[in-house]
């Protein structure tokens, strides 16, 4: 878990898939649980099955049963297994199961391979970008703005859609892509306006990891269908509501950037610095008592 949680450090969003501070732990499927037994593993913070590969006669056919199970129970929740350089013949047997090579780890002498089971897992030698969207409507009864939240199954902080971006994709379509896939709203990449933009460059560290946040405005209508496998359910929020320190649902709460933002999108301004933000979107971002 130390091995991972060094090399899949994430900045401040959290968006979906990947991009977290915080998490809850997941419980195994239970049916991979006999297959587990035999091996050190755990769950790291962004929900993915880690296993410390270990000579055994059954290591082959016991992987083959773990992604199974993890493919059909546990969808978009990535493997990773770890094999000290001493058992490097192993790495073909872990290939021809359907896992990549991933990276190798020079100070613990471990190789690492990754099933990533359909979620978009950076590649760890790589920058990377992703994309969060607050899904806006307006209340007609209390023409309040209402900003659609969401409750992740592995998330400590109550979060928005959001997550990495695959290969070749653009960032806004990573943003149209995540609302689809985890709240069902289809939204058109000519709506979304920027909010704020972030990097995690640091020193001695060569990932980068760029983070877009936008905006979007929805009919009141619109029909939310969450996907089941990261998020637990929804809510519609005023912004006023979200404001508030004291705000707390589901046992949690708002992720301190988020709340930041939301002051932005509300006042058309920001005044106290973000951090991390290379910028934050003044005017054109007009109040949104003038959208």
């Amino acid at each position: 878990m130390k091995l991972l949680s060094t090399l899949l450090f994430i900045i401040l969003f959290s968006t979906s898939s990947y991009c977290t501070e915080g998490y809850v732990l997941l419980e195994i499927p239970l049916e991979a649980k006999p297959y587990l037994q035999k091996y050190e593993h755990t769950i790291n913070p962004y929900g993915n099955l880690v296993v410390e590969a270990k000579t055994e006669d059954s290591f082959a056919a016991d992987m083959r049963e773990i992604k199974r199970i993890i493919t059909e129970k546990w969808e978009r929740r990535g493997i990773f297994i770890n094999v000290p350089t001493s058992l490097g013949n192993l790495g073909q047997t872990i290939l021809d199961l359907g896992f990549e090579a991933y990276d190798f780890n020079k100070k613990e002498s471990k190789l690492i391979y990754i099933y990533r089971n359909g979620r978009a897992i950076p590649d760890i030698s790589n920058a990377f970008t992703s994309a969060s969207v607050f899904i806006i409507r307006t209340n007609p009864k209390t023409e309040t703005k209402e900003v659609l939240i969401v409750n992740e199954y592995d998330k400590t902080d109550i979060t928005i859609p959001g997550g990495c971006t695959d290969n070749t994709e653009t960032i806004k379509a990573t943003a149209v892509r995540e609302a689809e896939e985890e709240v069902g709203i289809t939204l058109n990449p000519t709506d979304l306006k920027v909010v704020a933009v972030f990097n995690d460059a640091k020193q001695g560290i060569e990932r980068n990891h760029v983070s877009t946040n936008f905006r979007a405005h929805v009919s009141f209508d619109t029909k939310v269908t969450i996907d089941g496998k990261e998020i637990k359910e929804y809510q519609w929020v005023s912004i006023d509501e979200l404001l508030a320190e004291t705000f707390t649902l589901w046992g949690k709460k708002l992720l301190p950037t988020y709340r930041s933002l939301l002051k932005t999108i509300k006042e058309g301004h920001n005044d106290v610095p973000i951090p991390g933000a290379l910028f934050v979107v003044t005017p054109p971002c007009q109040p949104l008592a003038v959208l």
